[in-house]
């Protein structure tokens, strides 16, 4: 909400003050910049509208006040917002001045009679250069003095200027004429003791602050991760009576349960998607409050990474346990399938946090995400192709694709330890060709399965797999926290 936004400005800006100040610091806020009467009203994101686009640009000077900087930059600040409101706004930035000292420096475009008025001085361009620099009130006089019309009766300041000074439209002699009558003046300034700015928290605080404002987002926000989880099950429930054959543990259901651990946790590894649109927008609103100097970027990587890490691990037990209670999954091997399930889940939303912040537009990000997913499936061994079959410049991919190493660790932990029926001891129960034989034993099964993609077996340590997946997560994370660091 407005207020809740505020909130954690003002501690995250508030080193050394106590938190009945802060609150009165916060109050004091929305009843000066006009958001009191939706202090609670939720911003809004890509499901729900929120607060309007003029209250928007109102909290995010409101925001940026809250560290009581000793400049304040602002570009267009009353753009979008109706007369009264810019009126409104423009008097808080004076007030601001003139009660502790801070320098507000704006470009404004059009301003009505009433805010031009409260601007101290004046910095007036003209196709890019320099027409006046000094006193509000001295303008006029200089404009006649360089040669242009008189101001004409009833006509604002503020349209006078924007009309002598506009290329497209004002004779060109009468701009040049301008332009050279020009010499620079000091402006005067009201001699008052600078503010003293907010100090920013530590790191600690930081991450303790941003981890509390996430949480609270992700309870809210079903899309993050409530959403998903039950999207997660119901995906499992839904492969798990697709697949519902493969509870019984023979020949035939061996290829069935590799197709239904695979597509399990891909299908929950493509709910990623919406992960990049979101960080997309949020990154942007990060960038702002980095340039205001509200947190370092560690803290913000630092806090997102402790609620990605067990909502993640939430999501592979959502996407798990369907398969174990339905299908049933080698119980002695159920850890190692949610942790092998788990890695790749990290590591697709590593991925699409990396490619929200990468990308200019989340739609182009959601675009190249697909084709990675793809890229991952097709090259994880679960349709038949190896690597010995693909050609040698493609064959790279098999070595860093995660879902391989998660799938086959999730296979060798589900198959080793358990008897597929049908076998016997020698084969001597199997069905005649085409009906499939692989083995009575899970190790067996593994390497009859070798015979038909190279990707499985059981020389393959699950072990390993895992901590291979775990390296390429660390390796993605790295790279995301390389480019969080630069952009912020």
């Amino acid at each position: 909400t407005a207020r809740e936004t505020l909130e954690y400005a003002a501690e995250l800006y508030g080193k050394g003050t106590a938190l009945v100040e802060r609150t009165a610091m916060v109050n004091e806020m929305l009843v000066k910049t006009g958001l009191a009467s939706c202090a609670n009203t939720y911003v809004g994101d890509l499901l729900r509208k929120g607060l309007s686009g003029g209250q928007k640009r109102r909290l995010s000077v409101a925001e940026a006040l809250m560290k009581r900087p000793s400049m304040l930059i602002l570009d267009e600040p009353t753009s979008g917002l109706d007369s009264s409101s810019a009126y409104e706004l423009a008097k808080l930035f004076r007030s601001s001045s003139r009660e502790s000292g801070m320098l507000v420096l704006c470009t404004i475009h059009q301003p009505s009679h009433c805010t031009f008025e409260l601007f101290d001085d004046l910095l007036l361009l003209a196709g890019g250069q320099v027409a006046y620099w000094g006193s509000r009130s001295a303008v006029q006089e200089h404009m006649l003095t360089a040669g242009a019309p008189p101001h004409a009766e009833g006509q604002a300041t503020a349209d006078y200027l924007m009309d002598l000074t506009n290329p497209d439209f004002t004779d060109a002699a009468l701009i040049n004429r301008i332009l050279e009558a020009w010499t620079s003046s000091p402006a005067e300034f009201i001699g008052v003791s600078p503010i003293a700015e907010a100090k920013q928290r530590n790191s600690l605080d930081q991450t303790a602050i941003l981890f509390r404002r996430l949480l609270r987002i992700v309870v809210r926000d079903p899309t993050i991760y409530t959403g998903r989880w039950l999207l997660a099950v119901v995906g499992s429930l839904i492969f798990s009576l697709v697949y519902y054959d493969a509870r019984l543990r023979d020949q035939t259901s061996v290829q069935l349960r590799l197709f239904l651990l695979a597509w399990a946790v891909e299908s929950v590894a493509l709910m990623s998607l919406v992960v990049i649109a979101i960080y997309n927008a949020e990154f942007h609103i990060c960038v702002k409050e980095r340039q205001n100097n509200m947190y370092r970027p560690l803290p913000l990587i630092a806090s997102k990474a402790m609620v990605t890490l067990p909502a993640t691990l939430v999501m592979s037990a959502c996407a798990v346990l369907p398969l174990w209670a339905l299908v049933g999954l080698r119980g002695q091997g159920l850890a190692g399938i949610w942790l092998a399930c788990a890695t790749h889940l990290l590591f697709t939303e590593f991925l699409a946090e990396l490619i929200g912040v990468i990308t200019p537009h989340y739609l182009l990000g959601m675009a190249g995400y697909i084709l990675a997913m793809f890229v991952t499936l097709l090259f994880c061994g679960i349709l038949g192709n190896s690597m010995d079959s693909v050609m040698w410049p493609m064959r790279w991919i098999y070595y860093v694709n995660p879902l391989l190493y998660s799938v086959r660790a999730m296979i060798s932990f589900d198959f080793v330890g358990s008897d597929f029926a049908g076998f016997g001891e020698q084969g001597e129960l199997c069905e005649a060709p085409p009906a499939p034989c692989f083995g009575q034993r899970g190790v067996d099964v593994l390497d009859s399965l070798s015979v038909i993609s190279s990707s499985f077996g059981s020389e393959h340590n699950p072990t390993e797999d895992v901590f291979i997946c775990l390296c390429i997560v660390l390796v993605t994370k790295l790279l995301h926290v390389a480019v969080v660091s630069r952009k912020l």
